[in-house]
């Protein structure tokens, strides 16, 4: 009698087949990746016109501040 090989989580990776990606779930994976980057970049361009802008501080030493 032979011996059956014992089956290891790796040789059951190995035996899967991969499958393609339907176009279905292509297309609400597109969908969702486009509306997510528009949402951002709009939270983006509203945090960024109502941010309050610093107003440094002038450094100490320098001549061309004491002149102004």
């Amino acid at each position: 009698m032979t011996k059956l090989p014992v089956p290891t989580v790796l040789s059951r990776l190995l035996d899967s087949t991969a499958t393609m990606i339907s176009d279905g779930d292509l297309y609400r994976l597109a969908i969702f990746l486009g509306s997510t980057s528009m949402i951002l970049i709009v939270v983006y361009h509203f945090l960024e016109i109502n941010a309050v802008k610093e107003v440094e501080a002038p450094k100490k030493g320098s001549s061309k501040q004491a002149a102004l």
